[in-house]
């Protein structure tokens, strides 16, 4: 089977970052295992013209395309299903990622997407791709949801345990070269840069995180072994001058990350390392933060979220004020750059917690911050809440505008005036600071990091 992956534009004609679409690398990786050939279409990264689409089904011929996508990226799904039938009604479409997994039903509800896939597709959608040459029973696939003459028959969302098992991702199916100056994160040191994930699923109970939507509550680390092996591959093969490490939990287990450091310092790879996503303040020590400089990592980025002890303890953060306090300092002792991301405008937040978290980021020793409005994501404690409280609904949800640069206004005490207001004053106040501003303006690698 030909098989197409996309990963559509963001709405809005935004571009957000330029990164490598891992989770549709990965997937091209299984389905070549299984015999399939496979093409990659990052929209996403590159331009917002889903007439790429059109063009490459025109040029090429496929029978099944995949589509992944954020639930921000909920129209362009859509749009990009759209695309397909046009081209090819025969075409199989079929959608996966962090939306899909959400909501099976309402994507289903089109009638241009014939399958959703929930969880992790890694070994699920190939075998979907098999049985299309080989029909089973496709109840039997795991997170397979479709439609019925009764309605639609919905999976539970599939997790893999044996992520050892998983295949290197596919890097020769895109331009490396291309992603350039733009990447998560924003700031970086050397390019070209690759990426990795080397455990799945999270643990803890942020109110507002909806990782678990897709990899679960459990977490599931590849070996020591097995992460080397894929950053030598990256190194010697793919080429990178810089390695961002995108877990949601990499210091989970600390003597686990202590051994892929350890081991990335003996053999000498002089990479740049960066963890984009941050790493939790109570799974830190001293130990680890000397191999971290060791090994090339220049900058720790924390997921602080709230200066108001009483929001941290409402959103079940697990830190205190207290420990982000000292633990910014203490990373600061050892040369690191340090950002922190910031959340405001919960629903149950007031104006003085919010002033709390800016006098709190102004009080912290942060090279760079990051003052996000808050989005419901669907999968999130959050999110359930405030359908429950019919606050929000799925129905009139303006997916377009869940990005936390231009989110929609959730707030029980505040109007979106006075939230956008405050996020704009906590970013001027932490960047107009002679210090701070000269630090930013130092990292500056190229006018594509604005785009």
């Amino acid at each position: 089977m030909n098989v197409l992956l996309v990963n559509p534009p963001a709405p809005l004609n935004e571009r957000y970052f330029a990164t490598p679409p891992l989770g549709l690398m990965c997937l091209a990786s299984t389905l070549r295992l299984h015999g399939h050939q496979v093409k990659i279409l990052d929209l996403f990264s590159f331009g917002n013209d889903i007439k790429n689409v059109s063009d490459i089904l025109n040029r090429e011929h496929f029978d099944v395309v995949g589509i992944t996508g954020m639930s921000f990226q909920h129209n362009t799904i859509l749009k990009t299903a759209e695309v397909c039938k046009i081209a090819d009604k025969d075409l199989v479409v079929a959608v996966g990622g962090p939306h899909a997994s959400a909501f099976p039903s309402l994507l289903l509800d089109d009638p241009n997407i014939d399958f959703v896939l929930r969880g992790e597709a890694d070994n699920s959608f190939p075998c979907f791709v098999d049985a299309l040459n080989d029909p089973i029973n496709l109840k039997d696939i795991p997170g397979l949801c479709f439609k019925t003459d009764s309605g639609s028959h919905l999976s539970s969302a599939h997790i893999i345990q044996d992520v050892d098992s998983l295949p290197i991702p596919a890097w020769d199916l895109i331009d490396i070269t291309k992603y350039v100056g733009n990447h998560h994160g924003f700031f970086y040191e050397k390019e070209p840069v690759g990426k990795i994930i080397s455990s799945r699923g999270c643990p803890y109970p942020c109110t507002f995180c909806a990782a678990h939507a897709v990899h679960s509550k459990v977490w599931r680390p590849q070996s020591s072994e097995r992460i080397i092996s894929e950053i030598d591959y990256l190194v010697n093969e793919v080429g990178i001058q810089e390695l961002h490490i995108e877990d949601d939990n990499f210091t989970l287990d600390l003597n686990r990350a202590k051994t892929i450091l350890k081991e990335i310092i003996r053999r000498e790879y002089n990479l740049a390392i960066n963890f984009p996503n941050g790493i939790r303040m109570d799974r830190i020590d001293d130990e680890l933060l000397t191999l971290m400089k060791q090994s090339g990592v220049y900058s720790v980025t924390f997921g602080i979220e709230s200066g108001s002890a009483h929001i941290l303890k409402k959103i079940k953060k697990s830190i205190t004020p207290d420990l982000i306090e000292r633990q910014v300092k203490k990373v600061k002792t050892f040369g690191f750059y340090t950002q922190g991301f910031f959340i405001i405008g919960f629903p149950y937040e007031r104006k003085g917690d919010i002033q709390e978290t800016i006098d709190f980021a102004l009080k912290l020793d942060l090279d760079a911050a990051f003052f996000g409005i808050f989005v419901p994501l669907p999968g999130a404690q959050d999110f359930e809440d405030l359908i429950k409280s019919g606050k929000a609904s799925v129905e009139t949800m303006d997916w377009d505008h869940m990005f936390s640069t231009q989110a929609q206004n959730f707030s029980n005490n505040l109007s979106s005036h006075e939230i956008d207001h405050l996020q704009r004053l906590a970013t001027r106040k932490f960047y107009l600071r002679p210090r701070i501003l000269l630090r930013s303006i130092m990292r500056i690698r190229g006018l594509t990091q604005f785009k």
